[in-house]
């Protein structure tokens, strides 16, 4: 490229930058709206460290009706900054809904047409066997689920942050045998599920959390200033009946004798009651499946109002007894009990 050519493709990028960041530097006026997309890790970080853990973003915009705008896939970088997206709406109430790193294992089922889709309609499925013919399902996505209303006033660019909260559970397990004489041989095939788990999800929060504890989200209260700092985290409304499946991944011991797996699904409900089940050989471990609610419920923890759902739980087998333990860097459980 000579010299002339670079200097018109300058300008010409130039001018485009101008056009979509009217407004940056308080210069020309532009109507619009910027919906900045942040994550902050449950509020264990006060960076935005979103890049960090999501690829892509789904947005969904619908109007005061709850109808379907406009549908955009976000990329990670932008004019502005990683995950910002920036909109020519017309003045009037808006709502943003933002599924992130969906790959194609969850899915809509229906495809989102603008002006005839409702926010009640979205919704996402999860039905990914975990090999053909298997009525197991395989891991899910690590999604992350953003919500929040707005408004375009015609006066300028308005500044709206988004936050984005987990929207998957990351269930660790580990096994030991406290009796080295009823360890199972090294070689054996180990597997793990977790049945009873919700396949199906809305995009309507059914609870949110504004720097304190987490609420029954309310409607009538979720309007807040244009440039609010405040972390805004809505849970979306996972259907605890709808749907349900059995998730199946394989465990490996190491050298130590301690058995390993991890499911990754949609999130745990209030209530809900998955049901872990432990194969050696193709045979369940201590002849039962272990309702982890029990345990849910012995530690005063309701998975529902959890922004975050990460389990690191240590099965103890003795004698055919299961007694489950807290695992190191694990959240939210501090000790252990029979199942």
């Amino acid at each position: 490229m000579n010299s002339l050519s670079f200097v018109r493709v300058l300008r010409i990028a130039t001018t485009v930058f101008v056009l979509i960041s009217c407004g940056v530097d308080g210069g020309e006026v532009c109507s619009g709206v910027r919906l900045e997309y942040r994550y902050n890790r449950e509020n264990a970080s006060l960076k935005n460290v979103l890049a960090q853990y999501v690829q892509t973003i789904d947005e969904y915009i619908f109007d005061s009706d709850s109808v379907l705008v406009s549908v955009n896939r976000l990329p990670g970088t932008s004019w502005f900054g990683p995950f910002v997206s920036e909109l020519d709406l017309p003045p009037g109430r808006y709502i943003a809904v933002a599924w992130g790193n969906r790959d194609g294992r969850s899915f809509t089922e229906q495809t989102p047409v603008p002006g005839v889709t409702t926010l009640r309609d979205l919704e996402l499925l999860f039905d990914t066997p975990y090999e053909p013919g298997s009525d197991l399902r395989n891991d899910s996505e690590r999604m992350y689920y953003g919500y929040r209303t707005f408004s375009v006033t015609g006066q300028g660019i308005s500044h709206i942050p988004v936050d984005m909260t987990r929207a998957y559970c990351e269930l660790h397990v580990a096994v030991i045998w406290e009796n080295g004489d009823e360890m199972p041989a090294r070689s054996s095939t180990f597997g793990m599920t977790v049945g009873q788990v919700p396949s199906s999800c809305g995009s309507i929060p059914v609870y949110t959390d504004r720097n304190g504890p987490v609420q029954t989200y309310v409607p009538a209260i979720e309007d807040y200033l244009v440039c609010d700092s405040r972390v805004l985290h809505y849970i979306p409304d996972v259907h605890a009946v709808d749907r349900p499946v059995t998730h199946g991944a394989s465990m490996r011991m190491d050298v130590a004798g301690l058995l390993r797996g991890q499911v990754i699904s949609y999130r745990y409900c209030s209530g809900s009651h998955p049901l872990l089940g432990i194969y050696i050989d193709g045979s369940l471990l201590a002849n039962k499946l272990l309702d982890l609610n029990v345990f849910f419920s012995a530690m005063q923890t309701d998975p529902g109002h959890s922004l975050k759902q990460e389990y690191n739980i240590l099965l103890m087998v003795n004698s055919g007894k299961i007694t489950v333990g807290l695992m190191l860097d694990s959240s939210g459980w501090e000790e252990g009990g029979q199942l």
